[in-house]
């Protein structure tokens, strides 16, 4: 019974609600926390029954995990963030007229003419018109529930809103289903076949009129692959938990120190094998998807959209999931999580659990503050990653498999950033922290970058010549991989020992929850100005906000703040040791 206890985090929280340290010494229990204690511990004696999965994890079980992203990445490096785009983009416009046109209010209105090199045309959506650069940003960050490109609203913002709103609901109350009950697996495989049967039914997009079946597509497709990875990350401590290394570690009965790092190490090992079968897939299907497009050329000449083959491209990502997925499901254990406690549902629970962790913010104020920053920075570099796309596209003229040469460049990148990176840090021993500063200073450069093209000519430099992708996205990729690895680990300097789980789930969730802040005013600054140039303002300030926060960031404040943490739930743990005695008198 003691060992269940110390595995059931969910059911001990029903203890911390009915335990009452006294404020000015932990080690005191009021008599009531000792009575309340008693009710608590029914709960627990419900659990008894309950088999938890404690085996060593196996390599066929890890790789059962690891090809899970080998099989779903592909979907976020092909589909969502370079043909989606292309194609929602390139539909809207066969819809549109010259923006131009539609101010000076001309009738007939022009049609837009896709085939010039910087072409700007609006689509009439409700009773609003909107840049056909923009509908692809607002549809980047909204779900179906009140999309306003799907319905009659004046002005997006209220309705956007609400659904971001809704979805970060969703997101949290995924949270609960990952940590408790036996839905874990069911969910994650569930979500990843539901997401590649959408991808597949791009193939159903067969005329430019049917721009409404493919936002749809879009916007739910990137629903249920977030919501997957919400089950996959789930998976990290249970794979550091159980590996050999770690039980050895418990074995040996080794300081709390020395296990932290066996542990740390464990679980940056996993992370990291992870994000390599992703990055592998990822480059090796868009080099399957070029080749698609290239041998196939305009789909107009089939009778179909002239991007059809981008979503042949997006299909073939949905098979290679359903080739791969099999795999998973056989391989990874569903290692069931604790049952809710008694008297709990899901949403409530999860949203309690979510306030829980504010709560802690004015006793780790400094963790907080990192998390503050990465909300912002983490939207600014993903936000780049669409600018560019559709910049490139639409104001320089890049031709689609020029576009799709670069999106292989970044990933491949992106991996040789990470060891080039880590090697700068070990040889000038530098902290993470200036690592990090100088690494959101170089993307900085790269927004002042597009903003010389206000001053420059065509065909020259500042975003102004075709040439200039490939440079750019390498230098993207070198940043991107490395910038990422340099948050995670700063963030896991500013953990409390021991609650890494807890708080990096808060961590995800703030790095997907601002995920549509970026497209949401990049959108409406290209609706209002018709520039999509003046966007890197935006994005500028979103680069370097983050390096003020990052500046005053006192690490050796938060490590204090997190030890001083550790110690005060250990003394809580003694009062809840007395509560537990006192019950079984």
């Amino acid at each position: 019974m003691d060992q269940l206890k110390t595995d059931l985090p969910a059911a001990q929280s029903l203890v911390n609600r009915a335990l009452i340290a006294h404020p000015n010494n932990h080690n005191t229990c009021s008599e009531a926390a000792i009575e309340s204690a008693k009710t608590g511990y029914e709960t627990y004696d419900d659990m008894e029954d309950h088999v938890f999965d404690t085996s060593p994890i196996t390599p066929r079980e890890l790789q059962g995990w690891k090809i899970f992203g080998f099989a779903t990445e592909g979907y976020s490096a092909l589909a969502a963030a370079v043909f989606f785009p292309l194609i929602l983009e390139n539909l809207a416009s066969t819809q549109a007229y010259d923006s131009k046109s539609v101010r000076e209010g001309d009738f007939p209105l022009i049609p837009c003419n896709v085939t010039s090199s910087q072409y700007s045309c609006s689509i009439f959506v409700g009773s609003v018109w909107v840049d056909t650069t923009s509908f692809v940003f607002y549809c980047q960050y909204n779900s179906l529930l009140t999309n306003p490109i799907l319905l009659p609203f004046k002005l997006p913002l209220d309705a956007t809103t609400i659904s971001v709103f809704l979805q970060f609901l969703l997101f949290i109350n995924l949270g609960a289903l990952a940590d408790h009950g036996g839905y874990r697996k069911t969910f994650l495989i569930g979500f990843a076949v539901t997401t590649s049967l959408l991808a597949i039914s791009t193939l159903l997009v067969t005329r430019n009129n049917l721009l409404w079946l493919a936002t749809i597509i879009f916007m739910m497709s990137n629903v249920t692959y977030c919501a997957s990875y919400v089950f996959f990350y789930a998976w990290v401590p249970i794979l550091t938990r159980y590996n050999p290394e770690v039980i050895a570690a418990v074995e040996k009965k080794i300081s709390h120190e020395e296990y932290s790092h066996i542990s740390e190490t464990v679980a940056n090992s996993v992370s990291s094998q992870g994000f390599f079968w992703g990055y592998l897939s990822a480059v090796i299907q868009l080099i399957l998807g070029a080749a698609i497009y290239i041998a196939m050329g305009d789909g107009n000449k089939y009778g179909l959209p002239s991007v059809y083959p981008l979503q042949i491209g997006i299909a073939m990502s949905g098979i290679w999931t359903l080739i791969f997925l099999p795999f998973t499901q056989k391989w990874l254990k569903p290692r069931p999580g604790t049952p809710l406690p008694k008297g709990e549902n899901f949403v409530l629970f999860s949203i309690k659990k979510l306030g829980h962790t504010l709560a802690k913010v004015h006793r780790l104020g400094q963790l907080f503050l990192f998390l503050l920053g990465w909300f912002i920075y983490s939207d600014g570099f993903t936000t780049i990653i669409a600018v560019a796309i559709l910049f490139f596209r639409t104001e320089i003229g890049v031709s689609t498999t020029n576009l799709l040469i670069a999106a292989i460049i970044t990933p491949l990148f992106a991996a040789i950033g990470c060891y080039v990176w880590n090697k700068i840090q070990v040889y000038t021993k530098a902290t993470t922290k200036q690592i990090l500063l100088a690494q959101a200073f170089l993307y900085c450069l790269l927004c002042v970058y597009g903003l010389i093209g206000f001053f420059t000519k065509p065909g020259t430099f500042g975003l102004r010549s075709r040439n200039e992708i490939f440079p750019l996205a390498a230098y993207h990729g070198f940043l991107l991989g490395a910038t990422q690895s340099a948050c995670r680990v700063m963030f896991s300097e500013l953990l409390p020992p021991g609650y890494e789980s807890e708080f990096f789930s808060l961590y995800e969730i703030t790095d997907k929850g601002s995920a549509w802040v970026g497209p949401l005013i990049v959108g409406l600054i290209d609706d209002r100005t018709h520039e999509k140039r003046n966007s890197f303002w935006f994005i500028l300030a979103m680069l370097a906000i983050p390096i003020i926060i990052f500046g005053v960031l006192d690490i050796e404040k938060g490590k204090k703040q997190a030890r001083e943490y550790v110690e005060d739930m250990k003394a809580l743990r003694d009062c809840k040791k007395k509560a537990e005695f006192a019950t079984e008198q």
